[in-house]
């Protein structure tokens, strides 16, 4: 008896297996942003008053705000992820992100883990941003000139709906030497070594 219902789970644990290879993921909808009228207010409070490293860098006031809204089908019409300028072009253009539930009607900022010397902090600027739809995923090239010779490139893959507005650092290359070369950036996460052999268990 114990053999048949062990043989049953494992047909069932098979069978639940494929039904899930075989679903496709729910893509996010795009819309792009180009007017203060596509964002809802209680955005808007925390992008042009309460975002302290948004407005050091001034709010982007062109016609163009070339921002990005990230949302699912069948949630409130507000409901989703905005991605908005501060400051205006340049080598490094810089924008936030900001969360927004429709039901609740409530807004926050999103932040980004970074790797740095003393550990994995966050940020909440990005810097010439590129989204990936299909792996919900959006990378950063903050460049520390405008040859892009040294800076920071990182990848986040956003985890909605099961962290809520929550980011994951799924990779991020460092290069300090401003040397001229636009080519190999040492990777610093995920480090070459882990887990560090401190915290590995015999």
């Amino acid at each position: 008896m114990a053999r048949f219902i062990l043989a049953v789970s494992a047909l069932f644990l098979c069978s639940v297996a494929v039904v899930q290879a075989d679903e496709k993921p729910q893509l996010p909808t795009l819309s792009k942003i180009t007017s203060d009228n596509q964002v809802p207010k209680q955005v808007q409070v925390i992008w042009r008053n309460g975002f302290e490293e948004c407005t050091e860098k001034g709010i982007d006031a062109s016609k163009e705000l070339n921002g990005l809204k990230i949302s699912f089908k069948g949630e409130p019409a507000a409901s989703g992820l905005y991605i908005l300028a501060c400051g205006g072009p340049g080598y490094n253009r810089p924008f936030v992100a900001l969360s927004f539930d429709g039901k609740k009607q409530i807004a926050q900022r999103v932040a980004f883990p970074i790797a740095g010397n003393a550990g994995i902090g966050t940020q909440f600027i990005i810097y010439n941003f590129v989204w990936d739809n299909s792996k919900r995923q959006i990378s950063s090239f903050g460049k520390d000139r405008g040859l892009g010779d040294c800076g920071t490139k990182a990848i986040w893959r956003w985890a909605y709906p099961q962290f809520d507005s929550h980011f994951v650092l799924i990779n991020q290359k460092t290069k300090i030497d401003c040397d001229g070369k636009i080519e190999n950036y040492p990777q610093v996460w995920p480090p070459k070594l882990w887990p560090p052999k401190a915290l590995t268990l015999d």
